[in-house]
């Protein structure tokens, strides 16, 4: 929509520092907007615009990345947690989606899935364990 593009221009003449917080929600309802009519890499691009600002629309960006098939977003949303210093659980979700945005079994991430499982349990949050087994055993097979 039109507003989405304006937020989209605005948000993207600043630096993330100097995002103003009334474009924070502007920008998560856009990206809510272009997952709902399917486009993930739009919904992406929102998101690590508005990230950060908050840790969940970088989780949701990496997810959004994953759904295009857009490794490079799913990878520049984690860069984005790690240098933030999310907490472990925040961080797994985002490395899952960027083992899953690879490709099952791709070796050059396996090392994603073994941290995020590292950070799992750090946080001990079992689900995400769970998950991080499961790209770890497919990686395997």
């Amino acid at each position: 929509s039109e507003d989405d593009d304006r937020v989209w221009h605005e948000a993207s003449a600043l630096t993330p520092a100097e995002l103003p917080a009334r474009l924070v929600p502007a920008l998560a309802d856009a990206a809510t907007a272009a997952r709902e009519s399917g486009d993930h890499t739009r919904a992406a691009e929102f998101g690590l615009l508005a990230g950060g600002a908050r840790h969940d629309l970088l989780v949701a960006a990496a997810w959004d990345a994953e759904a295009a098939g857009r490794f490079d977003l799913a990878r520049t949303a984690l860069e984005q947690l790690d240098r933030r210093r999310a907490v472990p659980a925040v961080r797994a979700q985002a490395r899952l989606a960027v083992v899953d945005a690879a490709g099952r079994g791709a070796a050059l991430v396996e090392h994603m899935a073994e941290r995020a499982l590292a950070e799992a349990v750090a946080a001990d949050e079992p689900a995400l364990a769970s998950a991080a087994h499961l790209r770890l055993a497919r990686s395997l097979w």
